[in-house]
């Protein structure tokens, strides 16, 4: 009776860390955006990147740089790169022209390379922005809302089938990292924040074998945001393979076969 007790009494302990951790959690999520908003109010009247406008400014900005014969500071670093970061699956053919140009010229170094590879430009000419992007890959426990898009979101945008294993192989790897920081919020904070973003690039590039992952993921946290994340995750793969299955077995177009024409009548007395 008495190790039943102690039983209960430990699993009503249990419950309530994870009830006081999830709350923590939905605090400092809330606080972040409430910071983000905060700065992007009071950085409003010197440009902001609140609207399309200020993207297709930044947008001409680079045209203009891919023209020149020579890289320039003042227009590296302009704000309106990050206007452009923003919006860049809008803007991506115009920026793979642009952007070629300026990495042809300036190297893996210009801004265009985080620009190109925000809009899921993998590869561009010669340059291989997948490996650029796979060689900075965010730190799980150091990682937060970026203003942008960060290296996560870049390789689930990409569409590579390399990305798949690189992501997958980052969280197995920060598992047991995670485990020792579980006291320092900060780096849960991080933790929680690259895992969301992680499970949605799974879910843009992953099969079969990544519901199963995902489902586990979903199930071993304590966190409901990300639970969250990789039960939707897990739910775009299940509805991707269930359509391509669906046209897998739909029957091929029969070719429609040109009509008889009759010949006309004719009108000779």
């Amino acid at each position: 009776m008495r190790a039943l007790c102690l039983r209960e009494q430990m699993g009503a302990r249990s419950s309530w860390r994870r009830w006081c951790y999830d709350r923590t959690m939905r605090a400092l999520t809330i606080l972040t955006v409430f910071v983000f908003a905060f700065a992007l109010e009071q950085t409003a009247g010197a440009g902001a990147c609140l609207d399309a406008q200020e993207a297709d400014e930044g947008m001409a900005m680079i045209e203009a740089f891919a023209k020149a014969k020579a890289k320039s500071e003042e227009a590296e670093y302009d704000y309106r790169w990050l206007c452009v970061r923003l919006d860049a699956m809008r803007l991506r053919p115009r920026i793979e022209r642009a952007c070629r140009a300026i990495l042809d010229r300036d190297g893996l170094k210009s801004p265009c390379a985080a620009v190109a590879a925000s809009a899921g430009v993998a590869q561009l000419g010669k340059h291989d922005l997948y490996a650029w992007a796979t060689a900075q890959l965010d730190d799980p426990f150091t990682y937060g809302a970026a203003i942008g898009s960060t290296t996560i979101v870049m390789i689930g945008r990409m569409g590579d089938p390399r990305g798949l294993q690189a992501l997958l192989d980052a969280w197995k790897a920060a598992i047991p990292r995670a485990a020792a920081r579980e006291k320092n919020h900060r780096s849960m904070m991080g933790w929680s924040a690259w895992r969301q973003d992680a499970a949605r690039a799974i879910g843009a590039l992953g099969g079969k074998d990544e519901i199963a992952f995902l489902d586990e993921q979903a199930k071993a946290t304590k966190d409901s945001f990300v639970a969250k994340a990789c039960r939707d995750a897990s739910a775009t793969i299940a509805k991707r393979l269930a359509n391509a299955a669906a046209a897998s077995q739909l029957p091929p177009a029969s070719p429609v076969s040109p009509q008889p024409t009759k010949p006309r009548a004719s009108t000779a007395p």
